[in-house]
């Protein structure tokens, strides 16, 4: 069989078909789900600046918990922590999940808003968390995604 890339082949004109071209190792594609929960207490709301190391180092975001397969957010840790605390909450939204794709991995993602009636339950110097108020919060850098989704609640 006659290949019409025979005469400029690398491959052919040095012998190495079995070789050439070398296969490039795909990058494994890793699928992660993030559940936010936007704290609500009065006119305020729970963010924190994410840490070094991290994709969205800098930048401001809600609670986050991470799982491997898809979760119920009443099993979110902090929606966990005000039920013990015995602190009244009230889910004011719930989104669908939305699905935000990165080079090497696969984020979906769902929000809830939820209402508290004090902020007693929290160790901000333990979880960096701090209460802004929309105005604050509309200054702060955020991940792009997390933006869209404030935007789409209508917090602002």
């Amino acid at each position: 069989m006659f290949c019409p890339l025979q005469a400029s082949c690398v491959a052919f004109g040095t012998g190495r078909q079995d070789a050439l071209p070398v296969k490039t190792i795909k990058i494994k594609q890793k699928v992660r789900f993030f559940y936010y929960i936007i704290l609500k207490y009065e006119d305020k709301y729970a963010m924190r600046k994410r840490e070094l190391g991290d994709i969205w180092t800098g930048l401001y975001d809600f609670a986050l918990a991470e799982s491997e397969q898809d979760m119920d957010l009443t099993l979110h840790p902090l929606i966990q922590k005000i039920k013990k605390s015995n602190i009244n909450f009230t889910t004011l939204q719930d989104t669908p999940t939305y699905k935000h794709q990165l080079t090497h991995q696969t984020l979906y993602i769902k929000f809830s808003v939820i209402a508290i009636t004090n902020n007693e339950i929290f160790d901000f110097q333990e979880n960096t968390f701090q209460w802004y108020t929309l105005p604050e919060m509309q200054n702060l850098p955020k991940p792009i995604l997390i933006a869209n989704v404030i935007e789409k609640l209508n917090l602002f």
